[in-house]
């Protein structure tokens, strides 16, 4: 299944310093590149919360693989600025109203990701809450929405595995944890942004190579279901 989120701007109204990374997210010969050319972008966020509609940003980090390598000195790992007047998921995220405080200002933070990203295809275990919260800090900072194709971990898992796919079947056994455990994968700074952007790279190049064995050989073979 495709996961794209648009942002639907007139070409006047996108800022000049954006065209350029609207023509290469929306270019369609990027869906006949073998996957081997495709620089995914592995994409987690830490929030205040769940609702993308209000939650802010705390902290994104992202890695990159690229022809089934993980390129782990092409990183980013961003603390935005937040003024909180509560903890929120604190427990989790270990993230504090006075860390907080002290990130990157947004609208910077959004520059930097923008031009990390690129043109990437963004993967992640539930993809779709990050691009949405990173789509409102976009459209909020600069103006111009995330354009860039994406897909989820879980529905990799359900073409490898049948079982996944039964509507039976416990959702809790798609949880990160639960799938690097079936995958035999090491689980290193769970709930930090950059460490489940490690974790789940080396899950999806597990499960990548076994597509791939199924004659997904590119971009749109992935995407298409």
């Amino acid at each position: 299944m495709l996961s794209n989120v648009f942002s639907v701007f007139k070409s006047a109204k996108i800022p000049s310093e954006y065209k350029e990374y609207v023509a290469l997210a929306q270019d369609k010969k990027l869906l006949s590149e073998p996957i081997e050319n495709i620089r995914f972008i592995l994409l987690d966020c830490e929030t205040t919360g769940l609702d993308p509609k209000k939650d802010k940003v705390l902290s994104v980090a992202a890695v990159v693989v690229e022809n089934f390598n993980l390129r782990v000195t092409n990183i980013i790992d961003l603390r935005i600025q937040q003024q909180l007047e509560t903890a929120g998921a604190v427990e989790i995220h270990e993230i504090t109203p006075e860390a907080a405080a002290l990130g990157l200002p947004p609208k910077e933070a959004a520059q930097q990701l923008l031009n990390f990203i690129g043109n990437g295809v963004l993967i992640g275990q539930h993809i779709a809450f990050d691009v949405a919260v990173i789509n409102k800090l976009f459209e909020t900072e600069l103006g111009i929405g995330l354009l860039n194709k994406s897909y989820d971990i879980s529905n990799m898992v359900k073409r490898i595995d049948s079982k996944y796919a039964n509507e039976h079947f416990n959702p809790n056994d798609l949880s990160l944890d639960k799938l690097c455990e079936t995958y035999a994968v090491p689980i290193a700074d769970r709930h930090t942004a950059l460490g489940d952007c490690h974790t789940t790279a080396l899950l999806f190049l597990k499960l990548l190579a076994r597509l791939k064995q199924r004659k997904i050989s590119t971009l749109n073979d992935l995407l298409k279901r």
